[in-house]
């Protein structure tokens, strides 16, 4: 008795999960951790414009992708006209990718927004004549345009339904 009532006034008993003769125990805390917001239905979104999916998920618009100021107009200017998005998967990883030309023609200016379906990070490209750029990495998604393409660059990433590169 002498040695509980010495731990206890050490940590404390409900620390311990001791009580005293005729105390009554208390519950142990519960502790919670907040849950991660589900992620979207990306695959619904195949076969949309960018304008169209930024419309539903603002969250992937230039300006509120993290990307610098000028970073964010690159990609602004590379994606001015864009075609239907379409969906990658392999390895166990999947996208939903959209890419985009500049108005003047995807000789000056082509993007790239790949979204990652499990966890709706995105990977942000851009080339254009300031060169070529990874705006925003995402190793895993990198590594699947990779694979689609044919010549392993993610830049030439096509779509596996049409096997058509570029906008």
């Amino acid at each position: 008795m002498f040695v509980i009532a010495l731990a206890c006034a050490g940590a404390g008993c409900d620390q311990l999960g001791l009580t005293l003769p005729g105390e009554e125990a208390s519950a142990p805390a519960v502790v919670t951790t907040p849950e991660a917001p589900p992620v979207p239905d990306f695959q619904s979104q195949a076969g949309r414009s960018y304008a169209e999916f930024v419309e539903a998920f603002p969250q992937y618009a230039p300006d509120s992708l993290n990307l610098g100021d000028q970073e964010t107009a690159r990609f602004s200017a590379a994606m001015a006209t864009t075609r239907p998005s379409w969906t990658t998967s392999g390895g166990g990883a999947a996208a939903l990718v959209f890419e985009g030309c500049a108005v003047e023609g995807c000789a000056v200016g082509e993007g790239l927004l790949a979204v990652d379906m499990a966890t709706g990070d995105a990977f942000v490209a851009v080339r254009d004549q300031e060169g070529t750029s990874e705006l925003s990495v995402n190793d895993r998604v990198e590594v699947l345009l990779r694979l689609s393409a044919p010549t392993g660059r993610w830049q030439d990433a096509r779509d596996p339904a049409t096997q058509v590169a570029g906008p």
